[in-house]
């Protein structure tokens, strides 16, 4: 009786949470098989670590094929789930997922989300998507659709609309939107806050409007550089190139430094474009209107308005140029000076006008005495006469070019009257090329007086 006991305890084990009972009959020819089946079940027993019944979690179900006219899904996805309407899961997914209308996840997902109108993933998408409107907590990885949005984008974005909280890639469309860029915005229009990076459009625009008196001085509010036709751009190391380049710094929205100045961004390092504004300490401009209230700014153009500067009428007389008539914009260390004249006859002709421009530098000596020096463009317009009735004839001569190195020294005789004189190289040509001309020197004289007030 205690070996049949003892075989009838050792004949039941439990193994996850399940009894497993195996009975073997006790006779005296069976004794040798319950014997081996005890002892089946304890190796079985101690090869497999075993759990008490309802003290571990149950083991979750993992599905690799799904397919529905609406999916609702609860377990997780590894593999390919196919919706004719559409799917709505709450669990994470890996692999491909279609559906007729719209794929919606609660969780995370990677792979690829095809859809008919909406692909949603609320935490973060690891993949591709396709579908006309396409939105994320956190992509990483591609989006493609009419609509993409994410809070957070790694990666790309290409549609009509593309939206992104913190964007690290590129986004291209019809109109791109994010409040920080890291990278690069292709489309007509391109809208950040704050970026590092590139905007190529036809309108992009940069402004940090959150900005408060609390927040510190914008010294590093962005960089990068805008090419487009408008260029907008506030308080951040930006670059233009297009059309009309506006750059702007406000200034009343931080208090001033030590020195009682008004702190600001270096809001453009250049500026090249038909038309150039720009409300910074320092840049470069280039173009044909420059237009500027720093003095620091060097302005290459025709007309370059400086509010800082000053603008002079000059009378200057040279032995080829002849009389000249022009105004200088002047800076704090730079200057254009652009001006029109009767030129002196040149090979025995007479008649020829002179259009100058020249861009150059300034250094002050002392209280009176400044140091210039520039490089210019002069064009001599002659007026050909093929008139042969005329006795004597006149002689018909080419248009003339000269290029022209000039240093200069300025004395100020008052606050608002100086004299100057200069000498340099210069080299014409005519419309047979650079090799046809030769070089001359440029001898000169003048007279500048400064006009009151700013420009504008």
């Amino acid at each position: 009786m205690r070996i049949q006991r003892f075989l009838l305890e050792r004949s039941l084990w439990t193994w996850k949470g399940e009894v497993l009972s195996s009975r073997c009959l006790l006779s005296s020819t069976g004794l040798r098989i319950v014997l081996l089946c005890s002892l089946l079940l304890t190796a079985a027993g101690t090869a497999v670590a075993t759990e008490p019944a309802g003290t571990g979690p149950p083991a979750q179900d993992v599905t690799s094929l799904h397919v529905a006219f609406l999916g609702t899904r609860s377990v997780p996805l590894a593999g390919f789930e196919l919706s004719l309407l559409g799917s709505v899961t709450t669990a994470s997914t890996r692999g491909l997922q279609i559906s007729g209308l719209f794929n919606f996840n609660k969780r995370s997902a990677t792979g690829v989300q095809i859809s008919g109108f909406l692909n949603h993933t609320r935490r973060t998408f690891v993949g591709v998507q396709v579908g006309p409107v396409n939105s994320n907590g956190r992509l990483r990885g591609i989006g493609l659709g009419f609509v993409n949005e994410a809070r957070h984008l790694w990666g790309l974005q290409a549609g009509v609309i593309n939206s992104a909280y913190k964007a690290r890639g590129v986004q291209t469309g019809f109109l791109n939107h994010t409040l920080t860029l890291t990278g690069l915005q292709v489309g007509p229009v391109n809208m950040t806050y704050r970026f590092h990076g590139v905007q190529v459009g036809v309108v992009n625009l940069q402004a940090n409007l959150d900005a408060s008196p609390r927040d510190p001085p914008p010294t590093h509010n962005g960089a990068g550089l805008q090419v487009g036709l408008f260029n907008y751009a506030v308080d951040a190391n930006v670059g233009q190139v297009g059309f009309y380049n506006w750059a702007q710094a406000r200034r009343s929205a931080w208090p001033a430094d030590e020195a009682g100045r008004a702190r600001t961004a270096h809001t453009s390092w250049l500026q090249a474009g038909l038309v150039n504004l720009s409300d910074t300490d320092s840049c470069v401009q280039i173009g044909l209107v420059n237009v500027t209230n720093r003095a620091r700014c060097a302005t290459i153009g025709l007309f370059n308005f400086i509010r800082e500067g000053m603008v002079s009428a000059t009378l200057w007389q040279e032995p080829m140029g002849g009389r000249n008539f022009g105004f200088r914009f002047a800076g704090k260390h730079f200057y254009q000076l652009v001006g029109a004249g009767n030129a002196n006859p040149v090979y025995g002709c007479e008649g020829q006008n002179s259009f100058h421009v020249h861009v150059g530098a300034m250094m002050d000596l002392r209280e009176r005495w400044t140091l210039e020096a520039d490089l210019g463009w002069s064009f001599f317009n002659a007026f050909a006469d093929h008139d042969t009735r005329r006795t004597p004839p006149r002689k018909s001569i080419p248009d003339l070019d000269r290029l022209s190195l000039r240093v200069m020294m300025r004395f100020r005789l008052f606050e608002f009257l100086s004299i100057y004189a200069g000498v340099g190289p210069g080299w014409i040509w005519d419309g047979r090329g650079i090799s046809s001309g030769g070089l001359v020197p440029v001898i000169l004289g003048g007279v500048s007086a400064d006009l009151p007030g700013h420009v504008w």
